[in-house]
């Protein structure tokens, strides 16, 4: 199984999603690519969505996206992200988190091999 450092916040809380400066991620040019989690707090949490590739642009486009923000509802929007520079391994990863956690939205499943990594909420 594979370790991968996934980020918090300065104070080691996670990230919420409506919170974080996007915009400002966006005028790094090493912003971070990789896997991100997005899930709903409160009495009940639920994995919302996983995916891949450039983190910030994603967020950005789910911040703005009902599918994403209607479970804001349940409780606040909360986001981790892991880097991963190689889509193939992002991919793979991302088919292993979704089959532990099968988030509420979701892609349909590529066919390749999944890659065992430890959860953020190990």
């Amino acid at each position: 199984m594979t370790d991968l450092y996934w980020v918090k916040s300065l104070d080691n809380n996670w990230l919420d999603l409506k919170r974080i400066d996007l915009q400002l991620m966006m005028r790094n040019p090493s912003r971070p690519h990789g896997i991100y989690i997005i899930w709903h707090g409160g009495a009940n949490p639920k994995i919302i969505r996983i995916g891949t590739g450039d983190v910030v642009k994603k967020l950005i486009a789910h911040r703005a996206n009902p599918q994403i923000t209607r479970y804001a509802k349940n409780g606040p929007l909360m986001v981790t992200w892991a880097v991963q520079p190689d889509p193939r391994r992002q991919a793979g990863i991302a088919k292993y988190l979704t089959e532990q956690f099968y988030p509420l939205v979701r892609d349909v499943p590529l066919d390749i091999p999944a890659i065992a990594v430890r959860s953020p909420f190990a």
